[in-house]
């Protein structure tokens, strides 16, 4: 069932220190809760679940910046398999793999490109590679 949409609720960036080589910058994906939500989008037969996920970059050593994203993502899924999806979370903290591929590959395609963007205005270095072209 289709990713109905991915919104921002939370933007925080901020360098500490000035940035030297060598950096590490370490990235997490995190959902840190599910719900069950009432949608226009849904019938009888088929409800919403909200994810609310954190997305963080942490530019080490010693922790000189971070960029923390937080955001929920909207997903129409049949009932009885998303009743089942809230169970094995509120039990175990986890999905289906092909749900949890889905929502991870969601959150790392915009998460990124806005983390891009805001680390750009406080100076921080892109956290992936880059596109060049070399000489020939």
């Amino acid at each position: 069932m289709p990713i109905l949409g991915l919104n921002f609720d939370a933007v925080h960036a901020e360098k500490k220190k000035e940035l030297s080589p060598p950096l590490k910058i370490n990235t997490s994906v995190e959902i840190v809760s599910v719900s069950k939500e009432d949608s226009f989008f849904s019938n009888k037969d088929e409800s919403v679940l909200k994810f609310n996920f954190e997305f963080s970059l942490v530019f080490d050593p010693k922790d000189v910046a971070e960029l923390v994203l937080k955001g929920h993502i909207h997903y129409l899924g049949k009932s009885k398999d998303n009743d089942k999806v809230l169970s094995t979370w509120k039990k175990d903290k986890k999905f289906p793999p092909e749900l949890t591929r889905q929502l991870v590959n969601m959150i790392l395609m915009k998460a990124n490109i806005k983390a891009l963007i805001v680390g750009q205005e406080v100076g921080l270095p892109p956290h992936i590679r880059m596109p060049l072209i070399n000489k020939a």
